[in-house]
C-alpha cells in the first residue's frame, strides 16, 4: 500500500523569474498539482497526504477552489482520498474549502489545534493511522507537540502530519522539538512550512520529512522539487522516495576566470559552466521540467572584471539555451573577482585598498578577532530585517546564518577593492 506525500503547494501562485516568454500556466502551482494527481494514480496510492499551505496567502479561495476541486474527483474516480493539515496561509480557508467537497474524498485533518486520528483501514483491518494538527490561526507560537496527547497504536504504524518550524525556538510558525517529534512511537512524520526538500531519517526512531514546494517557486528554491512516495512494509512506513514534479528548476553554477583574458576565452568559460550545469539537471528534471534557471557565481583572479560584468549583461538578457526538453536562462551573475595582486602585500599598506585587503584576510581565517565578529553579527542583523520585510513576505526565507553573512561581505569587500585599485593613481 503506497501514500504520496507533500505539502506547500501554493495554489494560486506561479514561478517567479523565468522568461517573459514562458507559458505561465506551465510555471503555476496550480499546473504541478495536476502532476500530482497523475502521479498518485500512476503509482496507485491509496491516499494522498498534505501538510498544509495548500492555498496561497492571496486571492486563496477563489484561485485554489477551482483545481484543487477538479484534481479531487479525479483522484476520487479512482477511489484516492485525500488527507491534509492546514498550514499559517490557509488556516481559515482550508476549513472553507473542506466544507464545500465530499469528506470521505477531502479530509480535514485536526481542525482548530486539536489533534485527531484517522484510521485508513485495508480488508476491515486497520491499516494506518494519520494523526493531524492543523494551524487555528496566522501565528502559533507554541510547540502543537504540547497538546500531543493520542495514544500509541499496536495494531497499525501511524503518519504524523503538521506544520511547523522544525527546531526554531523562536517563531511565529508553530515551533517544533526534534527530539520530542523522533520520542514519540510513529513511523514518520510529514512536515510542512519549509519550502527545500530535507528528509531525516536514521536506524532508529521515526523519519522526518520536510517534502518541500512540489513546484519551484522562486531562486531560493534550488534543486529538485517534488512529491515523496512511501509504502507500507509490514509493520512500519518505508523511508519516502522522491519523484520529480516541478516544471522549473533553480539552481546555481560557478566558474573560475583566473588567467581568462579576451573576450572569447571569457565567453567560453561562462558558456561551459553553464552548459554543464543544465545538461546534469535536465537529466535528473523529469520529462515535465519546461525551464531551468541560473545563477551563476564568477570567482578568480582576474584584471578583465570590467570586461566580465559586460559579458554577463549579455548573458543574462540575451541568452537561452536547449537542455534536454527544457530551455535554459541565466537570473543573475554575482561577481566574486579580484584583482590579480598579492594580498598579503597589498593588505600591508596604509590606504584604502590595504584596509580591504585586510578585511579580506580576516574573512579567510576562522578566527578573524572581535572586530570582525561584530561586523558580521551587524551584516546577518541587516539581513534578517531584509529577510523579514513584508515586501518578501510570499518568497523563500534563507535566513542569515554567520555562513551567509560572510560569504557576502567577502563578495562586496571584493568589488570594493578591485573598484579602489582601478581608480588608484
Amino acid at each position: 500500500m503506497k501514500f504520496l506525500l507533500s505539502g506547500d503547494l501554493h495554489l494560486g501562485r506561479a514561478s517567479t523569474r523565468v522568461p517573459d516568454d514562458t507559458d505561465r500556466a506551465i510555471v503555476r502551482a496550480a499546473s504541478t498539482w495536476n502532476r500530482l494527481v497523475e502521479m498518485a494514480v500512476d503509482q496507485r496510492v491509496r491516499a494522498v497526504c498534505l501538510s498544509g499551505d495548500i492555498a496561497d496567502q492571496d486571492n486563496r479561495f477563489w484561485e485554489s477552489i477551482g483545481p484543487l476541486e477538479r484534481g479531487l474527483r479525479r483522484l476520487e474516480s479512482e477511489h484516492i482520498r485525500v488527507i491534509a493539515v492546514a498550514g499559517n496561509h490557509d488556516h481559515d480557508v482550508l476549513g472553507r474549502l473542506a466544507d464545500q467537497l465530499d469528506p470521505k474524498t477531502f479530509t480535514l485533518l485536526g481542525r482548530g489545534g486539536q489533534w485527531q486520528r484517522i484510521t485508513i483501514e485495508d480488508e476491515g483491518r486497520p491499516a494506518l493511522n494519520l494523526d493531524g494538527w492543523s494551524f487555528p490561526g496566522a501565528q502559533v507560537r507554541r510547540d502543537p507537540l504540547d497538546d500531543y496527547d493520542l495514544p500509541p497504536d499496536l495494531q497499525a504504524p501511524t503518519l504524523g502530519i503538521v506544520h511547523g518550524d522544525l527546531d526554531a525556538r523562536e517563531t511565529d510558525y508553530a515551533p517544533l522539538d526534534r527530539a520530542r517529534l523522533a520520542a514519540i512511537p510513529v513511523s514518520g512524520w510529514l512536515l510542512g512550512h519549509v519550502h527545500a526538500p530535507r528528509l531525516l531519517a536514521g536506524n532508529v526512531g521515526p523519519w522526518i520529512l520536510y517534502p518541500g514546494s512540489p513546484q519551484s517557486l522562486d531562486p531560493g528554491e534550488t534543486g529538485l522539487h517534488g512529491a515523496w512516495i512511501t509504502e507500507l512494509d509490514a509493520a512500519t512506513l518505508t523511508v519516502p522516495v522522491q519523484l520529480a514534479a516541478s516544471s522549473v528548476w533553480y539552481d546555481r553554477t560557478e566558474v573560475d576566470v583566473t588567467d581568462l583574458a579576451d573576450t572569447p576565452q571569457i565567453e567560453a568559460a561562462l558558456l561551459e559552466a553553464i552548459r554543464g550545469a543544465s545538461e546534469r539537471i535536465a537529466d535528473e528534471g523529469g520529462a515535465q521540467l519546461a525551464h531551468i534557471v541560473l545563477r551563476v557565481r564568477v570567482t578568480g583572479r582576474t584584471a578583465a572584471a570590467d570586461q566580465i560584468r559586460e559579458i554577463a549583461k549579455t548573458a543574462i538578457s540575451d541568452l537561452s539555451l536547449p537542455a534536454g526538453a527544457a530551455s535554459v536562462s541565466v537570473d543573475a551573475i554575482d561577481f566574486e573577482t579580484m584583482p590579480p595582486l598579492d594580498l598579503e602585500t597589498c593588505a600591508g599598506e596604509r590606504s584604502a585598498p590595504g584596509e580591504v585587503a585586510r578585511l579580506l584576510e580576516a574573512l579567510d581565517r576562522e578566527d578573524g578577532g572581535e572586530e570582525l565578529a561584530a561586523l558580521l553579527r551587524d551584516v546577518q542583523r541587516r539581513m534578517e530585517e531584509v529577510d523579514g520585510h513584508r515586501d518578501f513576505a510570499l518568497l523563500s526565507r534563507p535566513g542569515a546564518p554567520p555562513d551567509r553573512a560572510r560569504r557576502a561581505l567577502a563578495r562586496q569587500a571584493k568589488t570594493l577593492l578591485g573598484q579602489l585599485l582601478a581608480t588608484s593613481p
